[in-house]
């Protein structure tokens, strides 16, 4: 098997050879935070972008390797919450919503918890909004018995009251907090509250331009017209 010098961490496909000499480069790492990375890149890659659902496990299985591997560290604690999210992520994506739940779950309770994070905030830059994705789930599988508990927990969460940092910078934070405060709202019977979040996001929505010429997509809103049909009928 011939490999690159950098490329033996991004492979596209996936076999026993290739394994064997994936693993063999990780016992060479001299430091948990290089094979931590070598992890994360090599899984996402294959998680992500696999051309059959095989190579998409193996990816999940090399994200939840570096999980269990690594989950005593403190120093790389927020690289750990961060495939968390990614694993949320593709399991929301796969339609296996219960997964999704547990692992967006385990996001917010690491910046919810007081020992690693001050109150109202949140690790990086990227899974800083996995309470709405939390939130995302249980609307989507209608559980009435979540729903008040989280709409309480973003409801009176500093984070989102403050609204400040480059996170919300980007037309998708903006939009999509206020569109899920609307939805909880709905669910929950405040339809005043409910229209005015609705008016907020529809705001956002008609206003909302890329961050970046050469980059449009990166933080663009991606919504379905069913879902700004559903916020202009909270307005009425």
């Amino acid at each position: 098997m011939k490999t690159g010098k950098n490329d033996w961490f991004r492979q596209a496909t996936w076999d026993e050879d290739i394994e064997a000499f994936f693993n063999k480069k990780l016992k060479r790492c001299r430091s948990a935070w290089t094979k931590m990375q070598y992890l994360s890149i090599q899984g996402g890659l294959l998680m992500r972008q696999g051309k059959t659902a095989a190579l998409r496990e193996k990816g999940v299985e090399l994200i939840k390797r570096l999980l269990d591997e690594f989950h005593e560290t403190t120093q790389h604690r927020d690289y750990l919450v961060e495939n968390q999210y990614y694993l949320g992520d593709y399991y929301w994506d796969q339609q296996q919503y219960d997964l999704a739940a547990y692992y967006y779950q385990k996001v917010v309770n690491d910046y919810t918890d007081p020992t690693r994070h001050a109150e109202g905030k949140r690790p990086g830059n990227i899974a800083q909004d996995a309470d709405l994705k939390l939130a995302a789930v249980f609307l989507k599988t209608q559980q009435q018995d979540k729903i008040a508990a989280v709409f309480d927990l973003i409801n009176n969460d500093p984070f989102w009251k403050q609204g400040e940092g480059l996170f919300f910078q980007f037309p998708h934070v903006r939009f999509n907090y206020p569109k899920t405060m609307a939805l909880l709202c709905e669910q929950l019977g405040h339809p005043t509250e409910a229209r005015r979040y609705a008016a907020l996001a529809l705001d956002v929505w008609k206003e909302a331009t890329p961050m970046f010429d050469q980059q449009p997509s990166i933080g663009s809103i991606k919504t379905s017209e069913a879902t700004i049909h559903h916020l202009k009928q909270l307005l009425l």
